[in-house]
């Protein structure tokens, strides 16, 4: 189950550019715990403890990226030999007078693990919104 969750780098990257929803798991003092209560609680927010960080799932973040960045993900599998995997994000644009998505960005290696990319195209989006608000 613990592998549906982000790693514990990557929450607090998100709680530093605002992400504050739900969730099942958290990160306390640096440790995975999932949260047994059956409800979701705000941990970013609202903690149990001080330094509490919520633990959302890889789905809640591409989801939460999609919402609130125009940022849409996909992996891809290569077979040319054997299955290796790559990502790509494309961001959508709609102003007045145009409306599609921007060039896409592409993963620079192939993984031999869909998890792998699926992680490094998280940090990817991380890295692309932390860039984007240091410019703001």
């Amino acid at each position: 189950m613990e592998k549906e969750f982000i790693l514990y780098e990557q929450a607090l990257d998100l709680k530093k550019l605002g992400f504050d929803e739900e969730g099942f798991g958290r990160f306390r003092k640096g440790k995975f715990q999932l949260n047994t209560l059956g409800k979701p609680h705000k941990y970013n927010s609202n903690p149990i403890v001080p330094g509490d960080v919520v633990a959302p799932t890889y789905s809640q973040v591409f989801r939460w990226f999609r919402d609130n960045y125009n940022l849409f993900c996909e992996i891809n599998i290569d077979e040319t030999m054997e299955p290796k995997f790559a990502y790509t994000i494309k961001e959508y644009e709609s102003t007045q007078f145009f409306e599609g998505f921007k060039e896409d960005i592409l993963s620079e290696y192939l993984y031999y693990k869909y998890e792998e990319a699926e992680l490094e195209c998280l940090k990817k989006l991380i890295e692309i919104v932390k860039n984007e608000n240091e410019i703001r």
